[in-house]
């Protein structure tokens, strides 16, 4: 093959390159495990043949998905496949390891109307949250993982599973 169609090649294929941000490069090398994770997702493996391969738990695959995200290698759709696929069980393990003085549940008796301006308050806070997660994307060493979850439904307590067998 000629010279010239050797650098031909070269230049077209320069695009199909991928560079490291000084950020990323900076974590890939604190952070080996995430390094290995992403770069079987770049060479095609599914996050289930991954977790297979190497035994991960959901949760240590929910930390690392959320890290790749917030360096901006993936995008994390909240709701997406992935979302959908570990929701329930990163949830319960939210939940499971719930700190008391962090978390308050309630079961109040509201007016309509004030449920509705408690949910307005509540969207105002996910709006607050999700503009503060883009700016955590912005310094990545800086920032920590934290849950947040907020639900309301009508709820009626019933003691009568206590006396069941």
């Amino acid at each position: 093959m000629p010279l010239s169609e050797v650098f031909s090649l070269l230049e077209n294929n320069a695009g199909d390159q991928f560079q490291y941000t000084e950020i990323q490069e900076r974590f890939f090398s604190k952070n080996p495990d995430c390094l290995t994770f992403f770069d079987y997702l770049i060479r095609g493996y599914t996050v289930l043949k991954i977790r297979k391969k190497f035994s991960m738990k959901t949760l240590e695959i929910e930390k690392i998905l959320s890290k790749l995200d917030k360096l901006e290698l993936i995008d994390w759709i909240p709701g997406g496949p992935l979302a959908k696929k570990y929701r329930n069980a990163i949830l319960e393990s939210f939940i499971k390891g719930y700190d008391k003085k962090d978390t308050s549940f309630y079961l109040h008796d509201y007016l309509e109307e004030d449920l509705v301006k408690i949910r307005v308050k509540i969207n105002e806070l996910f709006d607050y949250l999700s503009r503060a997660n883009k700016r955590a994307k912005m310094s990545p060493e800086k920032t920590k993982s934290y849950g947040v979850y907020f639900s309301s439904k009508e709820f009626k307590w019933n003691m009568d599973h206590f006396l069941k067998k």
